[in-house]
């Protein structure tokens, strides 16, 4: 698991260097994510340290270009060994790394959540998981994008996946507020 985790950060830093050495003439606005957007995106994830199978979703308010704060809540199915089903809930903070064109890389950290039927006394509990660090890759195309992302907690070394998809929506109120005061423009009084 050290490898796999030691060999992501070589590549995802060797990366950085070869992007930040190439000068590429990119349109930005293929792929930038406006900090007045919102996104919603939900798809399939995998948790090592239950061996269970799940569904995800997230919702992602943008700062700036590069940063992102949301929570996520993934739905474990039960399975053979077990009958519970487990809730995770998270709120992660994600800043942009690298970006290639409409592919881009971003690290994440929060903390983590875990809620489950406690068998002795038939009810839910929940209990703390640590804090999170994962790291991932997205695709984006106009409003539409395609992530992966992988992740560790403090508590135990196991491998979280999350795979699945965003969509970017813009919110029509906050638009018309900034049109119509320029709260986006800064005007210097003489």
């Amino acid at each position: 698991m050290k490898t796999i985790l030691l060999l992501l950060i070589t590549v995802m830093t060797s990366q950085f260097v070869w992007s930040q050495g190439s000068s590429q003439d990119v349109n930005s606005e293929d792929y930038e994510a406006p900090y007045h957007m919102f996104q919603v995106g939900g798809g399939g994830s995998y948790n090592a340290m239950i061996n269970k199978y799940g569904i995800n979703t997230k919702f992602d308010f943008n700062f700036t270009r590069k940063l992102s704060f949301g929570p996520e809540f993934t739905y474990y199915f039960s399975n053979a060994k077990d009958t519970r089903p487990n809730y995770f809930y998270e709120v992660n903070l994600t800043g942009t790394l690298v970006e290639l064109g409409k592919v881009s890389f971003f690290a994440l950290t929060g903390v983590t959540y875990m809620q489950s039927r406690i068998a002795a006394t038939n009810s839910y509990g929940t209990a703390f998981q640590g804090i999170n660090l994962g790291f991932g890759m997205q695709y984006r195309k106009d409003l539409m994008s395609l992530f992966i992302i992988e992740k560790l907690t403090s508590s135990n070394s196991d491998l979280w996946l999350s795979a699945g998809a965003c969509y970017y929506f813009d919110i029509n109120a906050l638009n018309r507020l900034n049109n119509k005061y320029n709260l986006n423009r800064r005007t210097r009084k003489e």
